[in-house]
């Protein structure tokens, strides 16, 4: 059995909407320290509300680079308030599947998509964290008291992070990709790693 589909082999070697917007109105960037990826995404937003032009910059595996391709793709000609409504889970589905592995990928794109909207809304005199649930800096959330779990899936048992939050709340933990740590912050979106 094939590691990739189809569909993610085709956005790895032709992506779409890769570059930068040199005049971008938000833009967004996040990585992942675990795995080296890096994805940057570039938002130009018309005045009223919707995403005319999404580029991305992204380092790192075919996986990463096919996640940020179909994610800008999904969101392009979207409202914002519609291209927030974008899951991980959308994006891999949409990508008709990733290994368990790559899930990872998936919220990078989810989360540096995030990031463009929240730089939008702070380019624009907003408070993002009214209109998203938070500013989007995964890192300011988190307090500094790490403790180490088990998390299993599957046939896949490791280590990871597990962070609490400072507004204390606790809802089922999932992966935050900028930090590489399973946190409980309430726009993730639970994946499989």
């Amino acid at each position: 059995m094939a590691l990739y589909t189809q569909t993610v082999m085709d956005h790895f070697m032709h992506p779409r909407n890769v570059g930068e917007i040199a005049d971008a109105d938000g833009v967004g960037e996040v990585g992942n320290a675990k795995c080296g990826d890096i994805m940057k995404i570039y938002l130009k937003v018309s005045d009223d509300g919707i995403i005319e032009d999404v580029k991305f910059k992204t380092f790192g595996c075919g996986a990463a680079i096919a996640t940020s391709s179909m994610a800008t793709e999904m969101v392009k000609g979207k409202s914002l308030e519609e291209a927030l409504k974008l899951t991980n889970k959308a994006v891999a589905e949409a990508l008709d599947g990733l290994p368990p592995v790559k899930m990872h990928c998936s919220v990078l794109a989810e989360e540096a998509l995030r990031s463009a909207i929240s730089d939008y809304y702070k380019r624009m005199g907003k408070d993002p964290a009214e209109i998203l649930g938070c500013d989007a800096d995964c890192s300011a959330c988190h307090k500094a008291d790490y403790k180490i779990f088990r998390i299993t899936s599957g046939q896949i048992v490791k280590s990871a992070l597990f962070v609490s939050l400072q507004n204390g709340c606790t809802r089922k933990p999932s992966f935050c990709a900028q930090n590489g740590v399973y946190c409980n912050r309430k726009h993730r979106t639970e994946v499989n790693t």
